[in-house]
């Protein structure tokens, strides 16, 4: 009976041996071999076995684009930064009860007082201790809006004008104002009937309007801003209207502007930065020796033992500081449709969704913080022997561009936190049939 039953579980063993020959075992290509134990393995690459290339491109979008007028004084270093508000054309008629009762449309309106009001964005703003002051001038010089900067008020094709004078050219005062923090969220620039004249003057070459942060330390965004007219109708004279003109113009220009980084990566700022990497991750590891001693050399890297790819980033303290983020910095990474393209090539679809949140502790003096950035379909693409992958670059940059002023920065390679990737892989230890 004993021997009979031995007999049978040879058979059995054989029997098994032999089905995995037949079969192609899931965790092992090679037919000759059974896994016995998968095992889950991560490995870290250092940017000189997968890193091909890291560029830093600038350019992207204008201080024209963002919601948020940013007015600074000196500000961490030596910001400084004005807006630029172009004004809308006055209401030429109101609809208005006349002195028997009955409703007119006045075409005659007079308008006597009026006031600039201004929404701060406290959250964005940097923390006030006290009480700041503003200025607001009339400009006198033309400027386009898209385009100009602290030196020039046009920058288009065929049209390079610089300012008079740096940083908006000669004006005129028009008004200050004090804001308190403690007071709320508004700042009111009281203007007089002479000055709301020559703002409605729709003969002016220039209806525009400088606004200027006149206390220094400070850097402060102004989420909104409307003129607030005084006016009374000529069909009721002793009737006093409080009607609203937008600022439908409205952008800032600064300086410094912060030179490209020689050797990090940088993503965000107006106009905005990217970076693009271009990565060719090999197939087979021959090194280094961790890399070995954990899955042995040489070692055949397949798509389909890849759980999870990660580039990992180190950030790095923003200088100047003036442009270190007050908020949480979102990072997208979206693959380079057309390299040859660069810097303008299109992008594609966006590999984190609704992107990727980084502290804005992570950019200070002592906040440095390695951050993963999943590129995992990336890599299974790029390792891949049945398909040719359709590019090799993808593109870390704000998750709208621009988005702020302020910018994230990176160590970049051949620094001593450079990028490296992060492989989490299963992969199995076989025994040979023989």
């Amino acid at each position: 009976m004993r021997s009979s039953t031995g007999r049978t579980a040879a058979l059995l063993l054989l029997a098994s041996m032999a089905w995995g020959c037949a079969e192609e075992v899931p965790t092992s290509s090679d037919g000759d071999r059974i896994a016995i134990v998968p095992r889950t393995v991560e490995l870290i690459l250092p940017w000189d076995l997968f890193g091909e290339d890291a560029r830093v491109f600038g350019g992207f979008g204008s201080s024209d684009d963002l919601f948020n007028v940013v007015v600074a004084n000196d500000y961490r270093g030596g910001l400084e930064s004005r807006g630029l508000l172009g004004l809308a054309d006055f209401p030429e008629a109101f609809t208005v009860r006349d002195t028997v009762g009955e409703n007119v449309r006045d075409s005659a309106l007079t308008f006597f007082s009026g006031r600039l009001v201004a929404l701060i964005d406290t959250i964005a703003s940097s923390a006030v201790d006290g009480p700041v002051e503003f200025s607001i001038s009339r400009l006198l010089e033309e400027w386009h809006s898209p385009t100009a900067v602290w030196d020039l008020a046009v920058d288009t094709v065929g049209d390079r004008r610089p300012w008079t004078v740096p940083g908006g050219g000669t004006v005129d005062l028009l008004s200050t104002a004090v804001w308190d923090p403690a007071e709320g969220d508004t700042v009111v620039f009281e203007l007089d009937s002479a000055q709301v004249a020559v703002l409605g003057d729709t003969a002016q070459a220039v209806r525009a309007i400088r606004l200027d942060l006149e206390s220094a330390g400070n850097r402060l965004e102004i989420a909104d801003l409307r003129l607030r007219l005084d006016t009374r109708p000529s069909v009721n004279p002793d009737t006093t209207l409080l009607l609203t003109s937008l600022v439908p113009t409205r952008t800032f220009i600064y300086q410094p502007f912060a030179p490209p980084p020689p050797d990090g990566l940088r993503v965000g700022g107006a106009p905005a930065w990217r970076t693009v990497l271009n990565l060719d991750v090999p197939r087979v590891l021959t090194g280094p020796e961790e890399i070995c001693d954990a899955v042995g050399c040489p070692f055949t890297l397949d798509p389909d033992q890849i759980n999870t790819a990660a580039i990992l980033l180190s950030t790095r303290e923003v200088v100047p500081a003036a442009f270190q983020p007050s908020d949480t910095l979102r990072m997208d990474v979206r693959p380079v449709l057309a390299p040859d393209r660069l810097p303008k090539s299109p992008l594609g679809g966006s590999f984190l969704g609704g992107g990727r949140g980084i502290p804005q502790e992570a950019f200070g003096p002592d906040g440095s913080t390695e951050v993963g950035i999943p590129v995992t379909e990336f890599v299974r693409t790029l390792v891949s022997e049945d398909r040719e992958a359709p590019t090799r670059q993808f593109a870390l940059l704000s998750i709208f561009e621009p988005i702020s002023i302020a910018f994230g920065a990176f160590d970049g390679p051949g620094s001593d936190r450079e990028p490296r990737l992060r492989l989490i892989i299963t992969v199995s230890d076989t025994l040979e049939v023989r």
